[in-house]
C-alpha cells in the first residue's frame, strides 16, 4: 500500500514538471504589458520553432493578436520564427530552461508607443473627463473622434473570437427557431379523441402554426475551425494555423429594397424575422421553408390548416423592406457543435411526446444560412384584394421609402415614376408622394429608425449587427444527425416515428431542369461499394469553402476565402456508406454541342451534368489550385473523358460497372488538364480537384460507371 501511494505520488509530480507556467508579454522596447497566463508542457519546448509556439499559444489563448505580432527581445530586438524555442529563451532572454520556474515570452506590440493605448484599451469616459471629452468631439469630424478614441468600426476579416461569441449570442446564431401554435377547435377534438385510444397517432395534435420565435435554449456552439494567419488583413506573419471559434463567412454588403405581401398571421411573423422572400411567399401556399419529405408534408399540411381556419378575416398586408447586409454566415455540420446540455437531453428522449417538449425548448428547426446587417421595413394594409391594388401600393412604398432617404422633391417622384415603368399619371404621383412609411429597424441604432439617413451609418458596427434574412431552413433533427458523433440519431428517431432526411437530400435549391433522354450512370470511387458517390451541391448548400478548408486544415494549402470560393458549388465525394438520395448521384453527359447522349464512350469529350439538379462538374484555376466545382452554367472550353485505366485509346462503349479515369480537357486545343483526384478528406466527404497534367498514377481517383 505503502508502495503504491509513493509511486501515485511520484507520478503526479511528474506531471507538475511537465508543464511549466509562461508569461507573455507585449512590448515596444520599453514599455511591457502582460497579456496571457498560460502553462505549456515543457516537452513542447524541446525541438520546436518559434512558429510551432506561436501556433501553440494561438491555440490556447483563440487570440488573434498572437498572428500580428513578432517575437522579440525583452528591449524590442524581432527574433525570426525559424529560431528554436531552447534558441530564443537561452540565448535572446537567458533563461535556463531546465531550473526556470516560469518562462516569459516577449512579442512586439508597437502600439504601446502611442498615448492612445490608455484610450483604446479602457472605456473611453473612464480615463477622459466628460467637457475634454465633448471639447475633442466638436472639434474633429466624426471619423476622426472615433478613431481618436478607438470607437471605430473593424473590418470583416479584424473581427477576433470575443467580437464573434458576441455577434452570435445578440444574434441567437445557435439558436433552433421555435414554432408557436394555437389550438383549434379541431385539434382539440382531435387530441380528445387520440387520448381514448390506445394506438400511437402520427398526426401532429398540438395545434395550428400561428407563428415562430427564438427557441428558449443554444442547440449549438460554433465550432473550431483552423484559420491560417496568411488570412488576416492585419498580419505580418505567415503560414501560422489558428484554431479558433469564428463562423464561415462571406462579406455581403450589397444594399437592396424589396417589397412582398403576406396574408397569413404565419407569414407576417416569418416577415418580421427576416426570413426570405422566398420562403414567406412559400408560407403561404402550404409548403413551408424548402423542407423535404415527411418533415415538410406535416408541417406544410399545417399550414394549409393555419391558411383556412383564417379564411376570411386575413388582409393583405405589404411590406417594404430596405437592406443593409454586411456578412453571409454559413451554420452547418462543419461549423457546429452540440451544446452537451442539449445532447443530454436529446438522449433521453424516448417517445414523440419527449420529442415535442424537446423541441418546445431548442426549436424544431434551424437556419444553415444567415444574413447580418441592418434592416428598415414598414408594412401596410392593402385595401382591396386586386393586382391593381397592390401595384399602387407598392409603387406608393417605393416612392415614401425614397423620400425618407432623400428628402421630398422631384427626385424622389421621378424615383415612383420610373419603377412604375414610366406609365403613372401626375396625378397617381401627387397622390404617392402624399405617402409617409413609419419604419421599423432590425439592426444598427434602432433609436433612429424613423431618421434613416441617420440610422444608416450605424449599420457598420458589429455589435449593431442583427439577422436580415435567413434562409437553407432544415428540420433541427436533419442538422443534428450530420454533426460527428450523432449517426445514432436517424435510427433512434424512427423509434419516435420521425424520418430524418440528411442534408444531402434537402431540396435546398433546385434548378429547373428539362426532361433529359439519355443514359443516366452514377460515379463513386472504384472499390467502395455502396458509397463514396459523386455528389454536387449548389453554392447555397455547399459551396467551394469546404474544399478549401479542408486543404487547410490538412497544412496544403492556405487559401483566402474570397468571394469567388463562394460562389461556386462544391463536388465531392459522398460518405462510405451512401445517404443520399438515388436521384441525387445520377448523371448524365452531354457532347460538344450540348446534347444528351445515350451512350457514352471512352475517350470521347462531354461534359457531366447531374440529372436532377442540372449542375455541371467543371474546374477553375483560383490562388494557383485546379478546383473541382458546380455550377448552373456550363464551361465552353471545358470538358471531361473517360480514360481506360490500361491506356487503352480506343472509343468503344463503356459497360456498366466499368472503372475509369476523368480527366479534363482544354477543348480550343484539345490541352490534357489532368485528372480528377480527391485532394482532401474528413470524417465523411473527400473533396475533389484536378490534377496536374504529369500527375503520377497513385493520384489519380478511380471511378466506377
Amino acid at each position: 500500500m505503502g508502495t503504491e501511494t509513493a509511486d501515485s505520488t511520484a507520478n503526479a509530480a511528474k506531471a507538475v514538471e511537465e508543464s511549466v507556467t509562461t508569461i507573455v508579454h507585449f512590448t515596444d522596447g520599453v514599455k511591457e504589458r502582460e497579456a496571457f497566463y498560460l502553462k505549456l508542457l515543457k516537452s513542447s519546448l524541446d525541438d520546436e520553432k518559434l512558429s510551432d509556439l506561436r501556433s501553440n499559444i494561438a491555440g490556447l489563448t483563440g487570440s488573434i493578436e498572437i498572428s500580428h505580432f513578432p517575437f522579440c527581445g525583452k528591449k524590442g530586438a524581432i527574433v525570426p520564427d525559424s529560431f528554436s524555442v531552447q534558441e530564443y529563451l537561452t540565448e535572446c532572454l537567458g533563461i535556463n530552461t531546465t531550473e526556470a520556474k516560469s518562462l516569459y515570452v516577449y512579442m512586439k506590440d508597437e502600439s504601446l508607443a502611442t498615448e492612445l493605448d490608455s484610450l483604446t484599451g479602457a472605456n473611453v469616459g473612464a480615463v477622459v473627463d466628460a467637457d475634454k471629452l465633448a471639447r475633442i468631439k466638436n472639434q474633429v469630424d466624426d471619423v476622426a473622434f472615433k478613431y481618436l478614441t478607438g470607437t471605430a468600426a473593424k473590418y470583416v476579416p479584424e473581427l477576433e473570437q470575443k467580437d464573434w461569441a458576441v455577434i452570435s449570442e445578440s444574434n441567437a446564431l445557435c439558436y433552433g427557431i421555435r414554432v408557436i401554435r394555437a389550438k383549434s377547435k379541431q385539434a382539440a377534438e382531435s387530441s380528445a379523441a387520440t387520448e381514448t385510444t390506445t394506438e400511437p397517432s402520427s398526426q401532429d395534435n398540438r395545434g395550428v402554426p400561428v407563428g415562430i420565435e427564438r427557441a428558449r435554449f443554444p442547440a449549438f456552439s460554433l465550432k473550431k475551425r483552423t484559420i491560417m494567419s496568411d488570412s488576416i488583413p492585419s498580419s505580418a506573419i505567415e503560414g501560422v494555423k489558428l484554431d479558433l471559434r469564428i463562423p464561415d463567412f462571406i462579406i455581403d454588403d450589397k444594399s437592396y429594397v424589396s417589397i412582398y405581401e403576406t396574408e397569413t398571421e404565419m407569414q407576417s411573423s416569418m416577415a418580421a424575422s427576416s426570413f426570405s422572400e422566398v420562403d414567406v411567399a412559400a408560407a403561404g401556399g402550404g409548403s413551408y421553408m424548402g423542407f423535404s419529405g415527411e418533415a415538410s408534408m406535416s408541417f406544410a399540411a399545417a399550414s394549409s390548416q393555419a391558411a383556412s381556419s383564417s379564411t376570411g378575416k386575413k388582409s393583405k398586408k405589404a411590406t417594404d423592406t430596405i437592406e443593409f447586409p454586411r456578412v453571409t454566415l454559413f451554420l452547418d455540420s462543419r461549423s457546429l457543435e452540440l451544446t452537451p446540455e442539449c445532447e443530454d437531453a436529446l438522449r433521453k428522449v424516448k417517445t414523440k411526446e419527449d420529442l415535442y417538449k424537446f423541441q418546445d425548448i431548442y426549436g424544431e428547426f434551424f437556419s444553415s444560412r444567415v444574413q447580418l446587417g441592418g434592416r428598415l421595413f414598414a408594412t401596410e394594409d392593402v385595401t382591396e384584394d386586386t393586382a391593381t391594388s397592390s401595384k399602387e401600393v407598392a409603387r406608393s412604398m417605393k416612392l415614401a421609402a425614397s423620400a425618407s432617404f432623400s428628402g421630398w422633391g422631384a427626385s424622389a417622384s421621378m424615383s415612383a415614376s420610373l419603377a412604375a415603368g414610366g406609365n403613372a399619371s401626375k396625378q397617381e404621383s401627387s397622390k404617392s408622394s402624399s405617402v409617409s412609411l413609419t419604419w421599423q429597424a432590425n439592426g444598427g441604432d434602432t433609436l433612429l429608425c424613423n431618421k434613416p439617413t441617420d440610422w444608416a451609418p450605424t449599420v457598420s458596427y458589429h455589435w449593431n449587427w442583427r439577422i436580415t434574412k435567413q434562409d437553407n431552413v432544415f428540420g433541427l433533427l436533419n442538422v443534428m444527425s450530420q454533426i460527428n458523433g450523432m449517426d445514432w440519431l436517424t435510427a433512434e428517431a424512427a423509434k419516435w416515428g420521425v424520418t430524418i432526411n440528411p442534408i444531402d437530400e434537402a431540396a435546398t435549391m433546385k434548378a429547373t431542369v428539362a426532361a433529359i433522354s439519355a443514359k443516366t450512370f452514377t460515379l463513386n470511387a472504384a472499390g467502395v461499394t455502396g458509397g463514396r458517390y459523386l455528389l454536387t451541391f449548389p453554392y447555397t448548400a455547399c459551396n467551394l469553402s469546404a474544399t478549401a478548408n479542408a486543404r487547410n486544415a490538412a497544412g496544403k494549402n492556405s487559401f483566402s476565402i474570397n468571394p469567388k470560393i463562394h460562389s461556386l458549388g462544391c463536388a465531392l465525394l459522398g460518405p462510405k456508406t451512401a445517404k443520399s438520395k438515388e436521384d441525387l448521384r445520377l448523371y448524365v453527359v452531354e457532347d460538344t454541342t450540348g446534347t444528351p447522349v445515350n451512350e457514352v464512350k471512352y475517350n470521347t469529350k462531354y461534359r457531366l451534368r447531374n440529372r436532377e439538379s442540372g449542375l455541371y462538374v467543371s474546374y477553375i484555376w483560383e490562388q494557383y489550385f485546379r478546383f473541382v466545382y458546380s455550377n448552373v452554367t456550363r464551361s465552353n472550353t471545358r470538358f471531361i473523358a473517360f480514360k481506360d485505366p490500361k491506356g487503352s485509346t480506343s472509343m468503344d462503349a463503356i459497360p456498366d460497372g466499368s472503372t475509369v479515369h476523368v480527366r479534363f480537357y482544354e477543348y480550343k486545343d484539345d490541352e490534357v488538364l489532368g485528372y480528377l483526384f480527391v485532394c482532401a478528406q474528413d470524417k465523411d466527404y473527400a473533396y475533389l480537384a484536378a490534377s496536374k497534367p504529369e500527375a503520377k498514377d497513385k493520384d489519380e481517383a478511380g471511378h466506377q460507371v
